[in-house]
């Protein structure tokens, strides 16, 4: 097992500065969005625990899927820690390429929230939802 060195633990605060600004701009108390963040994180982290575990003693492991899944519902901070710490999917490139998509959707979504929203209501207008959006920006 490695370690965060403190560049990584730079890069994760730069990468959540967005996310956690998008997330003062909806209509929830902050510590909700940012709860949910933690809890998904720490989820996440075991799930890459236990996967680098099945991984080397040739046991069932965590479908793909399912992990970025879980990065995709918030918890990707805690994918972010567990790739440095247990270096685990850390050089799969395809994986890579889904991860980092993952965290660029939070960065564009957090800036678009934090800066009125624009460009997420009209991607949900042409989805048909647009009432959300009105809801989330009452």
């Amino acid at each position: 097992n490695g370690q965060v060195k403190f560049t990584g633990w730079l890069l994760l605060a730069a990468l959540l500065f967005w996310p956690i600004a998008g997330m003062t701009k909806l209509p929830v108390a902050i510590y909700w969005p940012i709860m949910q963040m933690i809890i998904l994180s720490a989820v996440v982290f075991r799930l890459y625990a236990y996967d680098k575990r099945q991984a080397i003693h040739h046991g069932l492991r965590v479908p793909q899927t399912i992990m970025q899944l879980g990065e995709l519902a918030g918890g990707w901070p805690g994918a972010f820690v567990a790739q440095r710490i247990f270096r685990h999917k850390s050089t799969n490139k395809s994986y890579q390429s889904i991860f980092w998509g993952i965290i660029l959707i939070y960065q564009v979504i957090g800036a678009d929230l934090f800066f009125d929203g624009k460009h997420s209501k009209e991607i949900w207008r042409a989805m048909g939802e647009f009432e959300i959006m009105e809801q989330i920006f009452k």
